[in-house]
């Protein structure tokens, strides 16, 4: 926990320096190209953001009943997610600080001939957890920091923080991948077709050979 923590307070002070200057870099581009995009799309009859475009953003903003609605179904979805991440953190911690003691509060329930074997099972359940979250851990900074690398030799805005939440979005499974394809395609639309085509293709292939060769090894 103290390593951990110490982590979290080194990348969190980190961020604070570095983060908000790409971040609003990132957010400034992506409304630029969002904006070429939305004239794209209304040239095929298709509004991105509804009939009166991102007017109809600016008239929620402005209509406090009707904001109110959408806030109201927001908080109380966001408390959920909230409540329930301090809860299997909590759970966490404790299972992690002693997990022996779980255990065998858990086979006190198990008829006393099998406890043996369950406590073996449970032995060898909790190596492969922690295995596959390490495996988890690993291929997402593999992801990081190939395309991280990458998209810097390209010359792309904020390589580091798009290879990052590619790299956290792994953790997401089937849509993560594709869900990160997007802030990437944006921050690489100004760059022009050819610079566009090449990030498309290695992330694709990157996600592609994390997919199909790192994740089943």
């Amino acid at each position: 926990v103290l390593v951990l923590g110490s982590g979290a307070v080194f990348a969190l002070g980190w961020s604070i320096v570095r983060l908000p200057g790409q971040v609003q870099g990132l957010i400034a581009v992506m409304d630029a190209q969002l904006s070429v995009l939305e004239r794209e799309l209304a040239g095929f009859g298709i509004d991105l953001f509804g009939p009166g475009g991102r007017q109809d953003l600016f008239q929620l903003l402005s209509d406090p009943g009707r904001l109110f609605g959408h806030v109201q179904y927001a908080v109380s979805g966001a408390y959920g997610v909230v409540m329930n991440t301090i809860v299997v953190v909590c759970l966490g911690l404790f299972f992690a600080g002693q997990p022996a003691a779980y255990r065998e509060g858990a086979l006190i329930l198990v008829p006393k001939a099998a406890r043996a074997r369950v406590r073996t099972v449970m032995n060898e359940m909790g190596e492969m957890l922690r295995n596959w979250l390490l495996g988890q851990l690993l291929r997402s900074a593999v992801v990081a920091v190939l395309l991280a690398v990458s998209f810097q030799i390209l010359g792309v805005a904020g390589a580091p923080l798009l290879g990052l939440q590619a790299g956290v979005a792994n953790f997401i499974p089937y849509l993560g991948p594709l869900l990160a394809a997007f802030p990437v395609i944006l921050v690489a639309m100004p760059m022009g077709l050819p610079t566009l085509a090449w990030v498309v293709v290695i992330y694709f292939t990157i996600q592609t050979i994390e997919g199909f060769l790192i994740a089943p090894l």
